[in-house]
């Protein structure tokens, strides 16, 4: 969660393959992260800058941060990421994008053929339709409608209620401290549920 918790063993024994420990009776508790890490699997990642092409997985995430695990290959060097500079992301499941934007690198290590980057969305809004396309306001109805969605990253099922909408938009709201949505995130299936046994599927994308 947004817990560190910090412990000081005794070392036991050491071989070439492991390492015992002896945990202490007791240890101390830090409160240090802004946002809460969600982990997720068969997250493929495309990280580009200046043309080099870097591909790898998704460790976890939150609405603040992105936490990847970038592979070596022969024909590139990991020098060539400038941290200095902003980098594009890609996340994919299978072949479906579902987000691309642009970002910071926080900070970066790498051990052999394996570099761990951190990168920060620089977007926090972004224009889905062009400014004089759709002109609609947010309705509040009441009962509210509730979305359903697996959530795309984490793949967890996730309910919320809808407390505006309208024709080309819908507004939530959901506590940062666990955030799992962030700007830019594509939602490949959604359903609006007005009432039991009615629903509305759509596609939809955090903006």
């Amino acid at each position: 969660g947004q817990k560190m918790i910090i412990v000081k063993p005794e070392i036991d024994s050491i071989t070439e393959n492991s390492i015992q420990f002896i945990l202490p009776n007791t240890c101390h508790e830090l409160n240090f992260r802004k946002a809460q890490r969600h982990s997720c699997n068969n997250i493929n990642v495309e990280l580009i800058q200046n043309g080099a092409s870097f591909h790898g997985d998704l460790i976890d995430f939150s609405y603040v941060s992105f936490s990847m695990r970038l592979f070596y290959k022969s024909s590139q060097s990991f020098q060539w990421i400038n941290p200095k500079a902003t980098v594009t992301v890609i996340f994919k499941r299978a072949n479906d994008i579902i987000y691309s934007g642009t970002c910071h690198v926080a900070r970066q290590n790498h051990e052999h053929e394996i570099m761990k980057i951190v990168v920060i969305p620089v977007a926090d809004e972004i224009s889905r339709f062009q400014p004089k396309m759709f002109r609609s306001f947010q309705q509040k109805l009441v009962p509210s409608p509730t979305i359903f969605f697996y959530h795309p990253l984490t793949e967890k099922t996730i309910r919320m209620d809808v407390y505006g909408l309208s024709c080309a938009d819908l507004s939530c709201e959901e506590y940062s401290s666990g955030a799992t949505l962030f700007t830019g995130l594509i939602i490949p299936t959604m359903d609006i549920e007005f009432a039991p046994n009615f629903k509305i599927q759509c596609r939809a994308q955090v903006v």
